[in-house]
């Protein structure tokens, strides 16, 4: 009887043990979804500000080629190579 007793008091150690494992599995779990949220939130407003810069950098190319165009149309400047 005393051999079942501590057998079962084993068996109830390895379940508190499992449940406390799991219990700290199951935090991290929420700790790495909160972090997951996060990179995702940063991304998108890398994204997006990659989108606006991209956008400004085309008007940008295109007002400074205008006004190239419009310095070698009055004057004697070459372009460099």
């Amino acid at each position: 009887m005393a051999q079942k007793s501590q057998e079962i008091s084993g068996l109830q150690q390895n379940l508190e043990d499992e449940a406390s494992n799991i219990a700290a599995l199951q935090k991290k779990i929420r700790e790495l979804e909160a972090r997951i949220e996060e990179l995702e939130e940063e991304l998108e407003a890398e994204k997006a500000l990659r989108k606006r810069v991209g956008g400004d950098y085309l008007h940008l190319r295109t007002v400074w080629g205008t006004a190239e165009s419009l310095y070698i149309g009055h004057s004697e400047y070459k372009a460099p190579l």
